[in-house]
């Protein structure tokens, strides 16, 4: 009968301490991970604080699989659950990413279960821009969506060239227009990590340069004065006869954004014309000029 009671006994008190899940002398933390359309949601549930513990720090540890980046939670700590998010537009698509909660006592850090999940994010959605044209180095801002708030994950081109980012939300980029070689439209486009296409711009940006529309005359000696008209012309332009690889250099008289005149060059033949801003865009006159 004794060894029966005995028996009952050790079998009360196995079952009782298989129970006790949450031990209570050190804090204990689980980590859960769920979505919330563009953000990734990190949950911590302290079951328990312990028993003459100080907590001092708590939050999360997440990252991928060659850095890990420490996520603090300045709500009161206290037992229950806690929360943060991840903005998914700052992670590359399709990779992993890990997260475990953590619990910071005086002398000992106590982590929670480690879960997984994939970064995922929409495309970046560009919906408008202001001003619609300027000149190299203008600044623009950008509005739309699912911009990352980090500047270096906006991949950022105007016509197929990189522009710098200078700030950025998760609804707007201010960027700066980069130097290209020839005044016209180009599309502005947007990319993120681990996105295979960038999202481009249904309208463009007119990058503004010195264009001759037409000459006062197609044919003329050197050292006669001719005159253009065109559009944004400014002092220190310069106009560029070219043929046969041979380049001959004019500045010309700015009388307004519109008008010009040159002194033709002291050379003969037949020469094609670049217009070359202070800007550095070039623009092409398509006709021939002739110097007799």
């Amino acid at each position: 009968m004794r060894s029966k009671l005995l028996y009952l006994f050790l079998l009360v008190t196995f079952s009782y301490c298989a129970d006790q899940k949450y031990p209570q002398k050190f804090p204990l933390i689980l980590t859960e991970v769920g979505k919330n359309g563009n953000l990734a949601e990190f949950a911590g549930d302290i079951k328990t604080l312990g028993v003459n513990q100080n907590i001092i720090e708590y939050g999360f540890f997440w990252g991928g699989s060659l850095t890990e980046n420490k996520l603090t939670i300045s709500q009161n700590i206290k037992a229950g659950k806690y929360n943060a998010f991840i903005n998914e537009v700052d992670l590359d698509s399709g990779s992993t990413y890990y997260v475990r909660a953590f619990i910071k006592t005086d002398n000992l850090t106590i982590y929670g279960n480690t879960e997984q999940f994939k970064g995922k994010s929409d495309n970046s959605v560009i919906e408008r821009f202001i001003p619609t044209e300027g000149f190299t180095d203008a600044e623009v801002v950008i509005k739309g969506k699912n911009f990352s708030t980090i500047n270096s994950n906006n991949s950022v081109t105007v016509g197929g060239f990189p522009a710098q980012v200078l700030s950025s939300s998760d609804t707007a980029l201010k960027i700066k227009i980069p130097t290209l070689f020839f005044s016209g439209d180009y599309e502005i486009g947007v990319n993120l990590p681990g996105h295979h296409k960038p999202t481009l711009s249904k309208v463009t940006f007119k990058l503004i340069g010195g264009k001759i529309n037409s000459f006062s005359t197609l044919s003329a000696k050197g050292g006669d004065i001719v005159s253009a008209q065109g559009e944004y012309f400014l002092q220190g332009d310069k106009l560029v006869f070219y043929a046969n690889g041979n380049l001959v250099p004019v500045t010309p008289n700015v009388l307004s954004p519109n008008l010009i005149q040159f002194t033709v060059p002291m050379v003969v033949g037949t020469f094609f014309v670049k217009y070359e801003s202070t800007y550095g865009t070039t623009s092409k006159f398509p006709q021939k000029f002739t110097i007799q």
